[in-house]
């Protein structure tokens, strides 16, 4: 093969170092993604592409294991090559390459080649033991090879250099790139790792970076398993590009340092991929506060208070969103048409017609505010029909969801039990959905041991007919529980509650921490809900853009 012809090849497949699994040290680890081509008995090639050949897995590799085969496309050459090596290389460090070969004519010389790439695509040196290959699987010679610059990139490939002609096929197995070092001690294992949606075909996934004895080098990405990527040096980002639309993904991120030590892999999260027209709404409350605020600034607020237009803000500028959830306490103090009108209708009244609103303990305030009225008369006034009826509670749909507003001031509308217009309305708007969320404004569960008497008949219900998310408001911050049971015990069947008073009218702290698994104690901000035919995605954008909560989950 030319000169020119191998230089084009290398560079269309520069190739690897990524450990699968942690080693003692760089010398016992085979830094190739998959070099057995074994995935835990499963065989794959993640992490392997053929240059003018096709790949597919074989189940008779060396041993009674999995093998790659390659199949000639086109070209008078053709190979096989692994994905870019992200760790550089070092002046005067020695590489050694084994593997097998068998060929599906015998006779064709085929050869593994190591190349050293520098940045600008040149090749320093390589070094290639070649094989004439049989019907039998023959091991290479060793390949050893000496960096000469720091910097460059040691790429990795098998090659038949026989004039390759239609029909030509060859298999290899048992591939390897060591590198000796003194270095045994592996890197931490990352932590904190999120994915999520960015949209139909796009995750991002961010992870707290790692520690190691001397310096992380890199991250590989998997999906389900599989060798997905890696990045380089200090960078905790990865936006995986190939996902499908409507599909479900799990992820998992590990370390490695410059000797190829290898971390433990994060435990696996799962982001699932918004179909085509799975609809976003965001929800917030506790939002405006009233005009006559020494904080209320023109409506624009301080940094501490009165921040419902830059909540508000992040509704407005996405147009995805379809629909908006204020869960009660809407407008500060009492729930006055005239503040209403004054504080809460320039800011989120910008989007009235998405909202679904249900009150809060401060709309049925009659003291304390601007233009205060009895029953929530200016509550009622300013959303009209979308208020419902004077009881406050009403049902609707969106996407594959039936969604359940109720009026949780209790006492000012019968009750909250099983005989009450609120349980009884509960009762009938259940179980016509695979995915069910229902919202009020006060929190069942505070983060304490106990829960609020007055719901314990809605949590009992909503569990019983597999409802998935409860939305509320009432303390003015943002928490995500584990789902639960309605006596306070983490149920993976149990119901998910969401406290996102977060809507821009003070800050709060939760009351304790059971079963909480994530809060922000300290930023305004609206949850974002993508709506999955049989599942969700949450994300929590604060008013400074950062997202501090997302995931997914299925729904019961």
């Amino acid at each position: 093969m030319s000169r020119k012809h191998l230089r084009f090849a290398v560079l269309a497949a520069s190739v690897v170092a990524v450990a699968l699994a942690a080693g003692p040290a760089f010398a016992a680890t085979n830094l190739l993604p998959n070099g057995g081509f074994e995935n835990a008995g499963k065989g794959t090639i993640a992490g392997w592409k053929g240059i003018h050949g096709t790949l597919t897995i074989r189940p008779d590799g060396r041993g009674g294991g999995h093998a790659a085969r390659v199949a000639r496309t086109s070209g008078s050459t053709y190979s096989i090559a692994a994905s870019p090596n992200p760790v550089p290389t070092a002046a005067g460090r020695l590489y050694r390459a084994r593997g097998w070969v068998r060929s599906g004519r015998p006779g064709r010389t085929v050869c593994l080649r190591l190349l050293e790439m520098t940045a600008a695509g040149r090749i320093a040196g390589q070094h290639a033991e070649c094989r004439k290959a049989t019907g039998s699987w023959r091991a290479f010679g060793l390949v050893s090879y000496r960096a000469k610059h720091a910097g460059d990139t040691i790429a990795f490939r098998v090659v038949q250099t026989s004039r390759a002609s239609a029909g030509d096929s060859f298999q290899v197995d048992s591939l390897s790139l060591t590198a000796p070092s003194d270095d045994g001690q592996a890197p931490a294992a990352p932590t904190g790792l999120t994915a999520q949606a960015a949209s139909q075909t796009k995750v991002a996934l961010a992870w707290h970076a790692s520690t190691d004895n001397r310096t992380v080098a890199g991250y590989t990405i998997y999906r389900g398993g599989a060798f997905v990527a890696t990045v380089a040096g200090t960078r905790t980002t990865f936006t995986d590009g190939t996902a499908r639309a409507g599909k479900t993904y799990r992820y998992a991120v590990d370390a490695f340092d410059a000797s190829g030590n290898r971390s433990p892999r994060t435990a696996q999260v799962t982001a699932i991929m918004p179909a085509a027209g799975d609809p976003i709404i965001a929800a917030a409350g506790d939002i405006a506060c009233d005009p006559t605020s020494a904080n209320f600034n023109g409506g624009q607020g301080t940094a501490a208070a009165c921040r419902q237009m830059a909540t508000s803000d992040i509704i407005q500028n996405d147009p995805r969103i379809a629909a908006v959830l204020t869960l009660g306490d809407e407008q500060y103090g009492c729930g006055g048409l005239t503040a209403f009108q004054a504080s809460f209708d320039p800011s989120w009244g910008r989007f009235k017609a998405k909202i679904h609103p249900v009150p809060g303990n401060h709309e049925y305030q009659t003291g304390g505010g601007t233009d205060c009225a009895p029953n929530a008369a200016g509550y009622f006034s300013y959303f009209g029909a979308a208020a419902g009826n004077a009881q406050g509670d009403y049902a609707w749909n969106i996407g594959a969801w039936h969604m359940i507003a109720l009026n949780g001031e209790c006492g000012d509308v019968g009750g909250c039990n099983a005989s009450s217009p609120q349980g009884q309305f509960l009762g009938s708007h259940l179980g016509t959905s695979k995915c069910t969320l229902a919202y009020w404004h006060e929190p069942y569960y505070n983060g304490t041991g106990s829960q609020s008497a007055n719901y314990s008949y809605f949590w009992q219900t909503l569990r019983a007919a597999h409802a998935d998310i409860v939305l509320n408001g009432h303390i003015h911050t943002y928490a995500r529980f584990a789902p639960q049971d309605a006596s306070g015990n983490a149920d993976p069947d149990g119901v998910r509650e969401f406290i996102v008073g977060t809507g821009g009218e003070d800050h709060g702290s939760l009351n304790g921490s059971t079963n909480v698994q994530a809060s922000a104690g300290s930023d305004f901000g609206v949850l974002e809900l993508t709506l999955h035919p049989a599942g969700y995605s949450w994300k929590m954008v604060s008013t400074t853009g950062a997202v501090l909560d997302s995931g997914s989950a299925g729904c019961n």
